[in-house]
């Protein structure tokens, strides 16, 4: 199984998502260097500024995401480990 093709994208798949990572932050940094003109810096305030607009950017779609695997998702299927993820949502 590990000399298929399929495989080396399973397995690929672990430096994929840190690269991804990597990907992210250096284009933020990147676009909040960029919107500043040569030599200035860029102050404490804007860098907040800049991080919380990500932030409210990004938290409707993480909330939806959160709620449709807490709500929906117990609803929506079945299979052979249909058991084990009843289990895991269930609260405590």
């Amino acid at each position: 199984m590990r000399q298929s093709l399929g495989f080396c994208f399973i397995t690929g798949t672990a430096f994929a998502a840190s690269l991804l990572f990597f990907v992210q932050g250096f284009t933020s940094t990147f676009s909040l260097m960029h919107n500043k003109p040569e030599g200035q810096d860029v102050t404490f305030m804007e860098a907040i500024t800049f991080f919380l607009k990500r932030v409210v950017r990004f938290t409707p779609f993480n909330l939806f995401i959160i709620g449709f695997g807490t709500c929906v998702g117990p609803i929506m299927g079945g299979g052979p480990y249909w058991d084990t993820y009843l289990k895991t949502w269930e609260p405590c």
